[in-house]
Formats: structure tokens, sequence, C-alpha cells
């Protein structure tokens, strides 16, 4: 997870916590590892060969690596550059997953950005890569209008490669409809694609697969403070967004972002759960599978 700068150490860090088993609850206080990435922000996760990957950005042009054979406190965690935009991109939050494309086995980087010569917002473009440290390539030249691998206008992306469908599946966040906010302003959509290339992807008729609503208020984990149940009870509820995902025990763990899309403590982390595989939780967004 990602720590933003209201913290001991007065600046935004990456760090890993312990999932546990049983009903879904966070368990607070149960860190896994110490502080990682410090100045570095919007951070995703990925494992490849029994190495851990962390990926995050500064809001700026590069995309950030970091590994570990380990998940520990005194883990060591090393750094490289996964991907260097041009200066007319910024970027933001990332997601990363490995797949087959045109045949080939790639590791693809969904990566929010903003750019002038996009549309206003943000917008959702494609890296791809032989290797998951990359480094990846932007396959998209605006200068001639080629958009290249592309979803187009979104953000907070989590990505997956569905080995049964052949199609690489996309959950992200509509750019809000309502200007400056307003109830059900953040929701989570689902897409998918075979080329990953900008017009070619297919919007699920399940869509919206989540939106804010009082579902978000209730309370599932018992250790809960009170405190933070008051927020739970009257925090301006506006947004389900943020969506990552992994299948554990025959069922899929969805986590997200729900709240005002302000700031810790009113908007929050919390848990979903799919009572089924991955490649279930993907049919059952398209009906007519494959």
């Amino acid at each position: 997870m990602c720590i933003r700068d209201s913290n001991t150490l007065n600046t935004s860090y990456l760090r890993f916590r312990q999932y546990s088993t049983g009903a879904p609850e966070w368990r607070t206080g149960e860190v896994v590892t110490s502080p990682f990435g410090v100045g570095w922000v919007l951070g995703c996760a990925v494992v490849d060969q029994e190495r851990v990957y962390a990926f995050a950005s500064q809001e700026a042009q590069e995309v950030a690596y970091f590994w570990s054979e380990s998940l520990s406190p005194q883990a060591s965690w090393r750094q490289g550059t996964a991907l260097k935009l041009p200066q007319e991109y910024t970027a933001f939050n990332t997601a990363v997953t490995s797949g087959v494309l045109a045949g080939k086995p790639v590791f693809a980087m969904a990566i929010e950005v903003t750019n002038s010569a996009l549309p206003s917002g943000f917008n959702l473009v494609i890296g791809t890569a032989e290797n998951v440290t990359g480094p990846y390539s932007l396959r998209q030249n605006l200068q001639v209008g080629d958009k290249g691998l592309m979803f187009g206008p979104g953000s907070c992306p989590a990505i997956r490669y569905d080995h049964e469908s052949e199609y690489w599946h996309l959950l992200y966040t509509p750019n809000p409809t309502v200007p400056r906010g307003g109830y059900r302003t953040w929701q989570i959509y689902a897409a998918r694609s075979k080329s990953l290339r900008f017009g070619d992807w297919e919007l699920s008729p399940m869509n919206p697969v989540m939106v804010a609503d009082a579902l978000d208020r209730e309370i599932q984990n018992p250790a809960i403070p009170e405190a933070q149940r008051e927020i739970a009870r009257t925090t301006q509820n506006l947004n389900d967004s943020d969506p990552d995902l992994v299948e554990f025990g025959g069922q899929v763990l969805l986590v997200l972002n729900w709240g005002d899309q302000k700031s810790t403590p009113t908007n929050s982390l919390a848990q979903a759960m799919f009572n089924g595989t991955m490649s279930e939780f993907w049919q059952s967004l398209y009906p007519a599978w494959p």
C-alpha cells in the first residue's frame, strides 16, 4: 500500500500489510515490511519468479520498480526505472501483469496519465516489456495521431490477463461525471480487449461493476474501533474506485477505495469477495462468454 504524506515520516512511502484468513479484514498493526520507496506514491505490486515487485510514480515522468526476495521488516529493496515517459506526459497510478499479446508472452503496464494531446482529464495508456522490470515501451505516437496501445479516458487501473479466454481485462474508474464531485461521482467499470489497441475494447454490459451505496458503510471487521465506525457512518460516500484484485483460496479478493476521495480517514480502504476463481469473475461480467 502507499502511505501518503500525513505520517510519522512526513513523506509518502510504500509498505506491505498482512491479510488475515477467514472473514475479510485488515488486521491493524500487522505490518509485513518496513517503509521503502520513500517519496514514491500510487503503488501496485506483482510477484514474478519468487520475487515481489512494487511499482510507483512521483506524479511526473518516471515509473520506478522496487523488488525484494522476501517480505519482512528486514527485507532489502532494490530500485530501478521501469518506464521513462516523454516530458509531455505525467504518470500517476499504474498496474502490471503478464499475458500473451500477438502470440508472444509480454508484461503489460496500464498507466494513468495526463497529456494535452489526449482528452481532458486522466487517460489510460498501455506500455509493454519482455521482462517484469522493463524497460516498458509506450507504443503510441500522438504526433502522427497513432494512439497505439491505449484504453482511453479513465483512471485507477487494475489489469489482468485471462489465459482461458485470451482476453486482457481492465478494471478502472471513469473520469468524474459530475464536476467538482457529487454522489456516485467515482465508480468501477470493466472492459476487455485481445489487442490492447485503442478502439478495440469491449465494455462490460454489467457496468458499473461497483458504485457507492449503503453497503459501503456496513462494518464487517469487529476490530474496527468506534471512532472509525462513526466515520464510516457519517462520511460523504461518493466514491468506489482504485480497484485491485487477486485470487486466493478459490475466491477473488477485491480491494478498493471508498469515501469522499479527499483524505484519510474519510477516504478509506474496503474489501469485497467474489466466491469463485479469477476466470469465473471475469466471466460473470460478460454473460456472452467468451
